[in-house]
């Protein structure tokens, strides 16, 4: 089973194999002027899973007040026990409003 130990937004993330960096990983943000979009956002998930779960595929949907869309479906690739499988997405003008809440969401598809 797909188990997902972190999910996260940041400004920017350099990865090397397994290593990555990332650069001002956030929670909120103050909107000075509403509504407005987040710009050149990165996001992180990392997967772990078993020989089973290779090739299975999962969505990433977000969602928000005014905003709600799901990005292709991307495909697992089992790499050994325990150990991370990084995927990184980036996302250009996310439309956000003052008082927005925002969630990020991993769907496994089951076929």
């Amino acid at each position: 089973m797909l188990k997902v130990p972190y999910i996260f937004i940041c400004e920017g993330i350099k990865v090397d194999k397994a290593d990555f960096s990332p650069s001002n990983i956030f929670d909120r943000r103050i909107i000075l002027k509403s509504p407005t979009f987040l710009e050149n956002i990165s996001l992180v998930i990392g997967l772990i899973g078993d020989k089973d779960d290779d090739q299975k595929e999962f969505t990433v949907k977000i969602r928000g007040k005014i905003f709600n869309a799901s990005l292709p479906p991307l495909k697992y690739e089992f790499k050994g026990y325990d150990e991370i499988t990084i995927f990184q997405g980036e996302i250009d003008k996310l439309p956000v409003s003052e008082d927005e809440t925002i969630y990020f969401e991993v769907f496994l598809i089951i076929r």
